[in-house]
């Protein structure tokens, strides 16, 4: 859906494989993450940690649990991207993040 709207996408299969990509020397644009993740870290501390590598990282949060919305609200993250969402809904999320 991500390269319908233009972006190059890097997959990671957990927190730890995507903060191995992102110590890869290239500098992203956005990190687009599930809050729920497999291997022991979850969305929220995998944008944490990436947020500390690149402290104006623009993060886009995605889950299907209805209370995640006021914990993001406390993280100061970025928006919330409630799943099951319209492929329109993921690019209105995303002309936003790039224009603040």
């Amino acid at each position: 859906m991500m390269a319908r709207y233009g972006c190059h996408t890097v997959e990671a299969a957990n927190a730890k494989d995507a903060l191995t990509q992102l110590s890869s020397g290239t500098t992203p644009d956005l990190l687009f993450t599930d809050v729920v993740l497999p291997g022991g870290m979850n969305g929220v501390e995998l944008a944490r940690a990436a947020r500390a590598r690149y402290p104006t990282l623009r993060v886009l949060l995605t889950s299907g649990y209805p209370d995640v919305g006021e914990r993001d609200a406390e993280t100061g993250l970025g928006g919330i991207l409630h799943t099951p969402y319209p492929n329109s809904a993921l690019g209105a999320r995303l002309r936003s993040a790039f224009r603040d």
